[in-house]
């Protein structure tokens, strides 16, 4: 319970903060001497890892853009958190989306943030249209075969 969000956006970003330190390691980035991370963060990481609460995000209208080759957030985190939540989206699935640029890394093109934003929240937050109506799970439907839209994008911005 508590506060729900109407929309997010996340630009190169991470659903699955323990997985992102992972892949530093297999990605070559981490410094460190010692493959351990603090206490403090182990800590935090056991309370606020954003995919421990993936499955009560509904009906927040969730929308990650990765860079499919970021190898500073890996763009595997942001698919294991859609996964995780997908579940709760199954009779919504276009309310959690993952767009993935294949070709580019951390730096997404200029124009992404502005667009995805802009059109994202005029689609779940505008203040003078209806936004969609939140669907509510049928009784006795327990099937998990909505699967929220992943796209890719190529590097010049165009549907594979």
């Amino acid at each position: 319970k508590g506060i729900k969000l109407a929309a997010i956006v996340a630009f190169v970003s991470t659903g699955a903060y323990r997985r992102w330190f992972e892949t530093w390691q297999t990605n070559k980035l981490w410094q460190g001497k010692t493959t351990d991370l603090w206490p403090e963060t182990n800590e935090l990481l056991n309370k606020y890892d954003p995919i421990l609460f993936a499955e009560k995000s509904y009906p927040t209208a969730v929308l990650l853009v990765s860079g499919g080759d970021d190898k500073v957030v890996d763009v595997i985190t942001a698919r294991e958190f859609i996964e995780k939540a997908k579940p709760a989206y199954a009779n919504d699935p276009e309310r959690i989306r993952l767009v993935i640029y294949d070709g580019i890394g951390h730096n997404l093109p200029q124009d992404t943030v502005p667009m995805y934003t802009e059109n994202w929240f005029n689609l779940y937050m505008h203040p003078l249209n209806d936004v969609p109506k939140i669907q509510e799970p049928a009784a006795s439907d327990n099937s998990q075969s909505g699967t929220p839209p992943e796209e890719t994008k190529s590097d010049l911005g165009v549907n594979n």
